[in-house]
Order: structure tokens, then sequence, then C-alpha cells
């Protein structure tokens, strides 16, 4: 017990002599020791320290060859801490300072992905993933013999399917709380921003519903137009996916949007998603809203999670930075903290995907409920056409 004491209190002297040390080094004015003991740190990888090093003799050093080297270095230490706010803003400040240092071309790569990590998932702002992929492109046509040039591709590609699923969602969304005009918009425009964009479709699908719903929506004057504007999305739609799961749906909207252009009552009109009844789809859109809503906003909490664990590590690898890195009961304690943060977060994690399956598994029953009523609800429209037409045959004959 005594020996356990007497070794405490030793790392304890030792620890307070290094830091007293540091901090006389960083008050002192011998700028060439400070910047040796500044490299030092960075190499491993003590970044808090070397960044107030570099802080103290970057103007010292300003007019020296050593000054791209602190330069650098201190963004790159920003970076590795995960202080990419910061980081990107040095290393855009490098890139266009120093095109001429040996470091410029790691220099635009990390520009890069500092705004790579910034990018959030699809349900956010995307203006820090169009900035990526714009940084990704200009290293890429700098440096077009890198041996980074893959796996830039790959992230960029990876960027632009959340530009892609963002301004999906964006359509979807007025679709779904009703603005039909909006979405018909929507639609369009991605439609001629990114003629490449995987949910295409889903989208000229969804171009002929938010027209058959704006077309019904509207008053009298306007409908005969608007219904002819369904039957070209659909002729669009037909052209594009003639095979298509969705083409049912759309051919019984393509139907009554021709008979109701002429002014013809139709016997069973589409509502809303599905060939429901009023009530039916009333009651399964409002529930169908619901889920969404639900869905997006466990979305939104496991995003929200992951960046708090971020920050979580973030601080306790800065907190291990700063501390004795052969202090074995520090590190071993710090290891701890993190394998805690990482053991919880996947419970938390793993809960709310749980939720996310049942929500969507109910939205499925409930899309799979409405399509079995409305092919119901076909076959006894069907069945009617058969008879009139059978008993105009049999008048005929007679």
């Amino acid at each position: 017990m005594r020996l356990k004491y007497i070794l405490l209190s030793i790392i304890t002297l030792v620890v307070l002599s290094s830091c007293s040390s540091y901090d006389k080094l960083v008050k002192g004015r011998d700028y060439q020791t400070q910047y040796d003991e500044a490299l030092r740190y960075y190499s491993i990888n003590k970044d808090n320290k070397a960044i107030a090093l570099f802080d103290n003799i970057e103007t010292i050093f300003s007019a020296t060859d050593k000054i791209d080297t602190i330069k650098f270095y201190k963004a790159r230490a920003n970076y590795r801490m995960g202080d990419y706010y910061t980081a990107v803003n040095l290393m855009d400040e490098f890139r266009k300072s120093y095109s001429r240092s040996p470091f410029a071309e790691e220099a635009e790569y990390l520009y890069a992905m500092c705004y790579y990590q910034l990018a959030p998932g699809p349900e956010l702002d995307q203006s820090n993933t169009a900035l990526a992929i714009n940084a990704f492109n200009e290293y890429i046509e700098r440096y077009p013999r890198s041996a980074r040039r893959d796996a830039c591709l790959e992230m960029i590609e990876e960027l632009q399917g959340r530009i892609y699923a963002k301004t999906f969602i964006v359509g979807q969304t007025y679709y779904n709380i009703g603005y039909y005009n909006s979405a018909i918009h929507s639609f369009k425009n991605m439609l001629k921003d990114y003629p490449e964009i995987p949910q295409r479709e889903e989208i000229l699908y969804l171009l002929v519903k938010a027209n058959y719903q704006y077309a019904k929506a509207s008053v009298q004057s306007k409908q005969r137009e608007r219904y002819y504007n369904t039957i070209d999305a659909y002729y669009n739609f037909a052209a594009e996916y003639p095979e298509s799961e969705y083409m049912p749906e759309v051919e019984r909207m393509f139907r009554n949007a021709q008979r109701l252009a002429k002014g013809e009552e139709v016997a069973d009109d589409v509502e809303k998603d599905f060939n429901l009844s009023k009530r039916q789809a009333s009651k399964a859109e409002k529930k169908a809203l619901r889920l969404t809503d639900k869905i997006g906003a466990v979305n939104v909490a496991i995003e929200t999670l992951d960046n708090k664990v971020d920050k979580s590590l973030k601080k306790i690898e800065k907190q291990q930075a700063m501390a004795d890195q052969n202090d074995a009961v520090a590190m071993a304690f710090f290891e701890a903290k993190k394998t805690k943060a990482l053991n919880r977060t996947n419970e938390i994690e793993q809960q709310l995907i749980e939720q996310r399956t049942k929500l969507e598994n109910k939205l499925q029953r409930l899309k799979s409920k409405a399509e079995k009523e409305s092919q119901k609800r076909d076959t006894k429209e069907e069945n009617k056409d058969s008879k009139e037409k059978k008993a105009k045959d049999n008048k005929s004959a007679e």
C-alpha cells in the first residue's frame, strides 16, 4: 500500500514537473526551442500543446522558410482533433498562400476532407456537402494523377447521393402536406438539374400523382388544363418505365384524368394515393403521415446521438492528448471512458433502429392494405364495365 502511494506521488511530481516546464516554455522567448518542441508534440499527436506553441511562434517566423510548415502543421493538428471548422479555414488560407509548398497537395486534400466531415445526413442543409464536392473536384483537377483520385471519386458519389436524397425529400414533403403545385415545380427542377438522379422513377410517378391531385383541388375553370397536365405526366412516366410496379395505379389516374378532362363523370375516382373511398383515403393518409413523421424523428435522433458521441469522444481524446502518454493508469482510464461511451451509444442506437424498423413495417403494412383495397375496387370496376359492355352487345344484337 505504501509502495503504491510512493509510486503515485512520483508520477504526480513528474506530471507537475512536465506541466511546469511546458508552461515556462510557452511563456518564454526561446522561439527556436518552441519551434522544435511544437514539432515534437505534433509528431506524438499532442495536438493541443503543438497548436499553442505554433500560435506563439507564427508571427516570429512569418518571414522565414519555416512558416509554411508551422501553418500547415497547425491546420492539420486542428483537423486531427476534429475541429473541422477551424481546420477548413486554415487549410483554405494555406492553399491560397502557399501553392508552391511541398504541403500544398496535402492541404488541398484536407481542405476537401474538412467539408466531407462537416457534411450532414440528407435530412439537413446540404451547403457543406456541395462545398465538399467542389473541393474534391478541384483537387482532382489539380492533381489528376494522385493516388487519392479513386477515393475522392467515391466520396463525391456518396456526397452527391446525399444531395439527391435531400432534394427528393423536399419534393416528397411538399406532396405529403398537400402543396401539390410546389411539389410539381420541385420534381421538375430535380429532373432538370439531376437527370441521372437514382429516384427518377419515383419522381416521375409522383409527378403524375401531384398533377392529378392538383387538378382535383383546382377551381373548375382550371381543372381541364391540369388534367391534361396529368395525362402528359403519365405519358412521360409510361415512356420510361412501362414495366414499373406503379403502372396500375398510374393508369387508373390516367383513365380518370381523360374522362374528367372531357367533363365526364368517373365511376370510381382515385382518391389520394390509391383508388379508395374518401373516408378510407383520408384515414390512411393521416396515419401514413404520422408514421413518416415518426420515422423522420427517429432518423434525426440517431444523427443527433452520433454528433453528441463524436463531440464526447473528441473531448476525451483532447484530455488524453494532454495527459502523459507514459501514464498507464491515465491511459487506461481514458480508454475505459471511450469504451463506455461507445457501448452506451450502440445500445441506444440499436433501440432507435429497432423502433424505426417497427415504424417502417407499419407503414409498409398500411401501404399493402391500401393496395389490396385498391385492387378490390379495380376488380369491381372492371366487372361493372364488363357487364355494361355485355349488356350493350346484347342490345345491339337484338
